[in-house]
């Protein structure tokens, strides 16, 4: 089976423009590697987190379904993530039968964060 190999490349400061970019590598042995990258403006720096490599999981998943590969993931990834995402796979290869397929995600590390507290508010406006 093919594997995409997924790995944060760089966090670059930019001064001159006032803001941050995060690299994020998705190399593919089979085809041509793919980047992303995210430009994160200063004052909002301190509410970003690269200590987990969730939010890149998400962003690489669908189209590592699409190219019908292993996701191998080089960073941590959270044990919660990892667990709801066979869930969220398996809708849409549901969904979209023709295009995705489940795929085996593989952590470098499976960890959990701590959780801060135990409390928890769920919102609804009801329409």
């Amino acid at each position: 089976m093919k594997t995409m190999d997924l790995y944060l490349d760089r966090i670059e400061h930019r001064e001159d423009a006032g803001k941050s970019i995060i690299t994020i590598q998705l190399s593919r042995p089979y085809d041509e590697d793919l980047q992303l990258w995210y430009e994160i403006p200063f004052e909002q720096w301190d509410f970003i987190s690269v200590d987990l490599m969730d939010p890149f999981v998400i962003a690489a998943l669908l189209k590592s379904m699409e190219d019908q590969a292993s996701l191998r993931v080089h960073g941590p990834v959270s044990s919660s993530l990892l667990d709801n995402l066979e869930e969220y796979q398996l809708i849409f290869s549901t969904w979209f039968p023709d295009k995705y397929r489940q795929i085996e995600i593989i952590a470098e590390n499976e960890t959990e964060k701590e959780k801060v507290n135990e409390f928890l508010i769920l919102s609804f406006s009801g329409g």
